[in-house]
């Protein structure tokens, strides 16, 4: 279909909030942000993470407030830093209360999976306060840093994003970062099929908790 082949391409698109699947609006619930509009996973009960080079600063028993990224915002929770990996880029954080009732379901993602990034793009603020962006797993193999990669790309604020399966709602992973790709050979149809502005980095659900 159509679709299939902008999301094959690697292609960025942005949704209208209110025109969202029902599947994208119902696992924004796992999406945080902390006062600094850094995006934030949910991946437990009383668990979540982000990314570290969004908060620097932080050390083990720091204390974060994080709140609901979409519907409710006055509600806050405060979030104890309890583990930080450098070489993964994530913060792993605790909360003093539930942060939803029903936590999400985790699986390693596939290659060639369908997926959705969740975060909190500056561009999308104006439509909505989650931003949406379609793409395929790329690529599977841990790298140095134990990340996937994906043809979503990412936008500043995705970082700390939450990457779900386009059919499913499971949590795949969360989103570090881009990456520039170039072209995988000279070909003009590898060309057309292969060039992205950008990849998504990944880091699998498995190593989003202690």
């Amino acid at each position: 279909s159509p679709l299939e082949m902008e999301t094959l391409k690697g292609s960025l698109e942005m949704e209208t909030w209110k025109n969202a699947p029902y599947r994208i609006q119902d696992s924004s619930k796992y999406v945080f942000r902390t006062e600094n509009y850094s995006a934030v996973t949910v991946v437990s009960e009383m668990d979540a993470c982000m990314a570290l080079h969004c908060w620097q600063d932080c050390k083990v028993g720091d204390m974060i407030v994080i709140r609901p990224a979409f519907g409710d915002d006055t509600t806050s929770f405060k979030c104890k830093v309890v583990g930080l990996n450098k070489s993964c880029d994530i913060i792993y954080l605790q909360a003093e209360r539930a942060l939803c009732e029903e936590p999400p379901r985790k699986r390693l993602p596939g290659l060639g999976e369908d997926y959705f990034l969740l975060g909190l793009a500056s561009a999308s603020q104006a439509v909505s306060p989650v931003s949406c962006a379609k793409g395929v797993i790329s690529t599977v193999f841990l790298d140095k840093a134990k990340h996937i990669r994906g043809t979503s790309g990412a936008n500043p604020g995705d970082s700390g994003g939450a990457v779900f399966s386009a059919d499913s709602r499971t949590l795949l992973g969360m989103c570090v970062g881009a990456e520039g790709a170039g072209y995988a050979g000279p070909d003009s149809t590898t060309r057309q099929l292969t060039a992205h502005s950008s990849r998504a980095v990944i880091l699998p659900a498995d190593l989003l908790q202690l």
